[in-house]
């Protein structure tokens, strides 16, 4: 037994050297696979999920535009052209509008990935904007928005691509994502959060996560927060074409069946010119007239419907705006002169009311039918004027304008909305036919660009 018992002890422990040896080489290779897994881990997610913060720059297109930390409510004047950082609340005044820009690459480099252009009394903090480290990432631009608040616009360029996204919360803990390239319209309210798709991709989401809707382009969704649902309702019509002046890029046509014609005024020496700019990525109409000239001058393009015109009446609306984008960078003359033929940018519509129709055609009031329209120069003309900087012995108001000009501030984009233009002009008519819409730049140097112009109309729901 004993001799046995010896033998055992023996054998064991020549069997524990091996063990112990094969317990190391397996320990160690496990901690290299978990090593190696873990690398594979990192380098996968720095290569393709890995991201950097996008450049953010608040430009002020007009009045005061404030900043603060969510750190510190404290309100600071933004200044036009200051980076933002994560964390930030930007807010308008009632007289204020600012916009902030989403810019990623290098210096000489940059791309416009999207603006978002808070329009007078509204808020948003922004959490957070990030874009992906390298080209062949997996992950693409993000923007993340709280506590949307008011009237804002929202342009995703075609530099952001199909992975973009813009991510928003509402005070009433809704959520809201529009992807890809677009063109929206956000209003928070109290008790509800509506969006209007002008053309990308949008999903709102109730507050109790029970809801999720898709908002199609040219609809409008809205989000209640009181009985947390969604709800999609009529959205806008745009009843002009070629919005953002493609039909003008070199190497297209030109043809009679262009929307918008183009030209500068007949007698002007020297004339001014207009083309197609493209600055960070963002396309746009440019009128520019230079050169130190001290005589006036004119760039004009027009959208005309016809003899017949547009006959409001077949669309039954209870809206109707002008909306447009336009950037000032220089214009030699303050205000806007006694006629509005100094502005570096003007908005003019040439309509014809009910009462304006049965006067010049000796029809009785409420009597129908067919009729021709006469030329431009002969239809009631809406006028509304911007400028960068004033000159004392001009008037706000000029003598064919029903609304003061607005003063804007230069080397920014501003998005401008008309009021209702069925209800602006009471107790006159409003507008039965519209002839054509006008955009111009007018005054003796000026340096425009223009986008992004519609006339939105909504019917009667």
């Amino acid at each position: 037994m004993t001799t046995a018992s010896s033998g055992v002890r023996e054998e064991s422990q020549q069997a524990n050297p091996q063990i112990l040896t094969w317990s190391i080489l397996l320990l160690s290779f496990a901690l290299f696979c978990l090593l190696f897994a873990s690398l594979l881990v990192t380098a996968e997610n720095f290569l393709f999920q890995s991201s950097l913060p996008m450049e953010v720059i608040l430009n002020v297109g007009r009045g005061t535009v404030s900043v603060s930390d969510l750190a510190n409510p404290a309100e600071q004047v933004g200044i036009n052209g200051s980076a933002i950082p994560d964390g930030v609340i930007v807010r308008t005044d009632p007289q204020s509008q600012g916009t902030i820009n989403f810019i990623d690459g290098d210096e000489g480099e940059e791309r416009l990935l999207a603006t978002l252009t808070l329009q007078r009394d509204s808020r948003v903090t922004l959490l957070g904007a990030q874009s992906p480290r390298f080209p062949w990432s997996r992950r693409g631009h993000e923007i993340a928005l709280q506590d949307v608040i008011g009237e804002m616009n929202l342009t995703i360029s075609d530099f952001a691509g199909q992975d973009m996204r813009v991510y928003g919360r509402t005070p009433g803990r809704a959520w809201l994502q529009m992807s890809g390239p677009g063109t929206y319209t956000i209003e928070g309210a109290s008790e509800e959060l509506r969006l209007f798709n002008h053309d990308g991709q949008v999903r709102l989401e109730s507050a109790d996560g029970l809801q999720s809707r898709v908002v199609l382009p040219g609809a409008q969704g809205a989000v209640l927060y009181e009985s947390p649902r969604v709800e999609i309702r009529p959205g806008y019509v745009n009843l002009l074409k070629d919005e953002d002046f493609a039909q003008l890029h070199p190497g297209t046509s030109t043809s009679e069946s262009a929307a918008w014609a183009c030209d500068h005024g007949p007698s002007d020496i020297p004339p001014g010119a207009h083309e197609i700019l493209n600055a960070f990525g963002l396309e746009s109409l440019r009128f520019l007239r230079d050169g130190g000239v001290t005589t006036h001058g004119e760039n004009f393009c027009v959208q005309q419907f016809g003899q017949r015109g547009l006959d409001l009446k077949q669309f039954d609306l209870d809206y109707l705006s002008i909306r447009a984008s336009f950037f000032v960078e220089r214009a030699s003359l303050g205000s806007c002169g006694t006629h509005g033929s100094e502005c570096p940018l003007m908005l003019r519509m040439d309509y014809l009311s009910q009462e304006y129709l049965e006067s010049r055609q000796g029809r009785q009031p409420g009597e129908t039918g067919v009729r021709a329209v006469p030329p431009g120069g002969d239809a009631i003309q809406w006028r509304h004027g911007f400028f960068t900087h004033t000159r004392e012995e001009w008037p706000m108001r000029c003598d064919t304008c029903i609304q003061d000009h607005e003063l804007i501030h230069e080397n920014s984009w501003y998005v401008y909305e008309s009021p209702n233009l069925l209800t602006l002009f009471s107790p006159d008519p409003p507008p039965e036919i519209i002839v054509g819409i006008w955009v111009y730049a007018s005054g003796h140097e000026y340096d425009v660009r223009v986008r992004d112009v519609a006339l939105l109309a909504k019917q009667r729901s």
